[in-house]
């Protein structure tokens, strides 16, 4: 039987190049994405089915997944790749005296709110798959996650919160429910996250191809690599696992190793 991945965000870029490698591997598609038109297009190319989706909205992401368990009765690998980059400026002065607006968090309730989200609704409907093999959770996270950007405060505060969920759950998910949860760090894509203008401050060799992070993804799928928490680096043509910072003494080990659910 083919298997099946639901792919958010997968309408264009990343999440449409790894849909592509998917389907031409002879898997199922299911594309969530809030572009109706493209979506549509990508799903009907792919022959996979396509869902309407903002990520933000649970009502909305949980009827992408029932839906395309319904369709195909099994989610093997699930792809939480929806992302955006904040656009207005962390650091804008206002000239009143009063407190100044919100600061508009759209790139935190994207790139970590519906991730978490999403790992959460992978968990329950791989927990229903009938071979009992659990699945794969890919969450898209960024070198932003690792390192500063001061560009994009909050973007980078929401990709470090991916990695941690990730480390958090994957334990877990993997003993209880096979479940390999992993996440990537892609280093700059010529994606619709940048416009043209900003793609013009990178030279070639800055660049991260989109083929090496689809190649990458497919590492994390593969079943005979049986990775699971783990947290990939992509720069260029080079992947890096990166462990988790060390404890800085065996005290501080004791008390965050007392957080293991097996421990509660």
């Amino acid at each position: 039987m083919a298997k099946v991945a639901l792919v958010t965000g997968g309408a264009s870029g990343l999440g449409l190049a790894v849909a592509t490698s998917l389907a031409s591997k002879g898997w199922k598609i299911s594309i969530a994405d809030l572009s109706e038109n493209s979506g549509s297009a990508a799903a009907s190319s792919l022959r996979g089915i396509f869902h309407k989706t903002n990520v933000t909205d649970y009502t909305s992401l949980s009827t992408a997944f029932q839906k395309t368990f319904d369709e195909f009765g099994q989610i093997d690998f699930v792809f939480a790749n929806a992302g955006i980059v904040e656009r207005d400026s962390f650091y804008k002065k206002f000239p009143s005296s009063g407190p100044p607006p919100p600061p508009d968090m759209l790139s935190v309730d994207i790139d970590l709110k519906s991730v978490i989200a999403t790992g959460y609704l992978a968990q329950h409907y791989m927990r229903l798959n009938p071979h009992g093999k659990g699945g794969v959770l890919v969450s898209t996270s960024s070198v932003g996650g690792i390192y500063p950007a001061p560009f994009c405060p909050m973007y980078s505060a929401a990709k470090h919160g991916v990695i941690g969920f990730t480390r958090s759950v994957a334990k877990h998910f993997y003993l209880h429910d096979k479940i390999r949860a992993n996440a990537i760090l892609p280093g700059t894509m010529k994606t619709a996250l940048l416009s043209e203008k900003e793609w013009q401050t990178f030279g070639e060799t800055e660049w991260t191809p989109i083929e090496k992070v689809v190649e990458v993804v497919e590492m994390l799928i593969d079943e005979k690599d049986n990775h699971w928490g783990k947290t990939v680096e992509i720069s260029g043509g080079d992947h890096f696992f990166r462990e988790q910072a060390e404890y800085c003494n065996a005290s501080m080990r004791k008390v965050m190793e007392a957080t293991d659910i097996e421990q509660i």
